[in-house]
């Protein structure tokens, strides 16, 4: 082991494991030098044992002394590299999952870990890191296959285009939306990096994001895995900021979408009542009304009740009220009418 940081430095750059003692050094030293020897040493494809050290030693620069070096695009770019390097030969490019980790052959077993480490390296750079993890995006598809996660917390996706799609969605701006909505639209993507991405388009682009979303999300195989792995699509939350194009979608003549906005309301809960009543009180067309109604029905059936009573007294020309002075006077008319 050498004991010093030029030794240890040179170890690095020659692709050998400087030591157990030396990890310590480099992650304590903040020397610009040395942050390059580590990415260096990371684009070079070293050793498992050594490519983890590597990372978790920038973890601790990319948060600390070394985030100044780490944040120049050239720097950047490598880490970025070299998280595309890193995938599981027996994950399909289409994205099929099944069993997949039951028996995975990872280039290294610690790869999982690895990809939590590149996530936290590029956190802390910020907007900086944001151009190399678009141009990724824009790059072929890459495998990514699910993990075993914490207790009670299903499985977690691991994959470099996930970390990239987190970086965009946390530090981007409206002028990465198109390059969210490549990905959400590309076949070859793995279902799970297009169901990330679609939480990140409409993050970053709000609800012009949301028709497309709909109709993409309505693919029987993104509808399948969301709903395998529906701790993966951290989409509901976001969608009472889109109620009347998800209500909308309840007439989409494509009964997938239709599907999907059913299902969109249904997890949404009470958030949807207030629409959902709105929708039957006002609808006019046959598919929102009937989902409209159904829909209350699991939700809160005496809000059912009430938009069917404003709905007949509206069609009779009464206030929706149904009371008072404003009802006073639509009973007037109505009666008017009838003489």
């Amino acid at each position: 082991m050498a004991d010093d940081l030029d030794g240890v430095i040179r170890l690095l750059r020659a692709g050998q494991d400087p030591g157990r003692g030396a990890w310590g050094l480099l992650a304590g030293s903040g020397r610009a030098d040395a942050v390059e020897a580590l990415v260096d040493c990371l684009e070079a494809d070293a050793p498992g044992h050594v490519r983890t050290h590597v990372l978790e030693v920038l973890v601790d620069l990319a948060w600390g002394s070394g985030r100044r070096v780490l944040a120049q695009p050239a720097a950047v770019r490598a880490v970025v590299r070299a998280m595309a390097s890193e995938h599981n030969p027996d994950a399909r490019a289409d994205g099929s999952f099944d069993d997949v980790w039951q028996h995975r052959t990872w280039k290294h077993q610690d790869a999982p870990h690895r990809f939590e480490c590149y996530q936290a390296i590029l956190e802390p750079l910020r907007a900086a890191a944001v151009p190399s993890a678009a141009e990724m995006l824009e790059g072929p598809p890459l495998p990514v296959t699910l993990e075993p996660g914490a207790a009670n917390h299903g499985h977690v996706p691991c994959g470099a285009k996930p970390v990239a799609v987190k970086v965009v969605r946390s530090y981007g701006s409206h002028a990465q939306a198109p390059v969210l909505r490549g990905v959400v639209s590309s076949l070859g993507e793995a279902p799970v990096t297009r169901i990330l991405a679609v939480e990140a388009w409409h993050h970053l682009a709000g609800a012009d994001a949301v028709p497309a979303a709909l109709h993409y999300l309505a693919e029987p195989a993104l509808i399948s895995q969301e709903r395998r792995w529906s701790y993966l699509a951290p989409l509901e939350f976001l969608w009472p900021s889109a109620l009347p194009q998800v209500i909308a979608a309840l007439a989409n003549e494509e009964y997938a979408v239709r599907s999907r906005a059913i299902g969109i309301l249904r997890e949404l809960g009470p958030t949807a009542v207030p629409a959902l009543a709105g929708a039957l009180r006002e609808g006019t067309d046959w598919h929102i009304l009937h989902n409209a109604r159904e829909l209350l029905a699991e939700l809160d059936p005496a809000a059912l009740e009430l938009a069917e009573q404003e709905r007949e007294s509206l069609a009779r020309g009464l206030s929706p009220a149904g009371e008072g002075p404003e009802g006073e006077r639509g009973l007037s008319r109505a009666e008017g009418d009838d003489g």
